[in-house]
Order: structure tokens, then sequence, then C-alpha cells
């Protein structure tokens, strides 16, 4: 991983961190939640539009959609104020930046089905 797509993982994590607080605690539309929702988004889009898809194969389109589902989460939270689900993006990225991809994979998979399964019924 490069130093910069490092700092902008620990960046989108701080962003991710302090727009859950303020969706938790501030009812109102207060500009620090609004700069670290775009600020996070903007953040997701670096980290996609920098993977190369052809070198990096299998594990740049899981980091793709991985960032995808965040980037959904985090817009579906924003407009219900759902601090949890922005909350629980938190530990994926630390286990993005810990290295463990895999698991962080397995648990996209787990939490896409999920989401399939709640809009069946």
């Amino acid at each position: 991983m490069s130093r910069k797509t490092l700092e902008i993982l620990i960046e989108l994590k701080n962003n991710i961190s302090t727009l859950a607080y303020c969706l938790e605690h501030d009812g109102t539309v207060s500009e620090v939640k609004s700069k670290s929702f775009s600020k996070s988004l903007t953040a997701i889009y670096i980290l996609q539009s920098s993977l190369d898809m052809k070198l990096g194969g299998e594990i740049a389109e899981n980091l793709y959609n991985l960032y995808e589902y965040c980037r959904t989460t985090i817009i579906k939270a924003f407009r219900s104020k759902d601090f949890l689900s922005v909350q629980s993006l938190v530990p994926i990225l630390n286990e993005i930046l810990d290295g463990d991809i895999t698991e962080v994979i397995e648990k996209l998979k787990i939490a896409e089905q999920q989401e399939l399964m709640a809009s069946d019924i």
C-alpha cells in the first residue's frame, strides 16, 4: 500500500468517525457533519479511481466493491441519520489498514447478502 493511499484511508476513517458522531449527537445540519460527509465521499472517489483493475485483478475489484459499499452506506445513513451504519464502517477500514483484506472481503459479502435479504422483505 502506498503512503498516499494509507494517508487517504486514515483520513477516510477519521471523517467517517466524525460523521457518525455528528449523526448521533446533532439533529441539525452542521458544517462539521457536511464537511465530514463530503470529505468521506471524496476520499472514496480517490481510492476507487486509483485502483489499477488490470494489474490488481481480483484484489482491486474487491477493494473497489468495498469502497462502493462504504460510499452507498454513507449516503443512505446520512439521509436517514443512521449513525450506527456509518460507525460500522470504521472496523472495516481498520482491517484494511491492518492489511487483513481477506476478512474484509468476507464481511462485505455477508453485509451485501443481508442487505439483499432485507430489501426482499
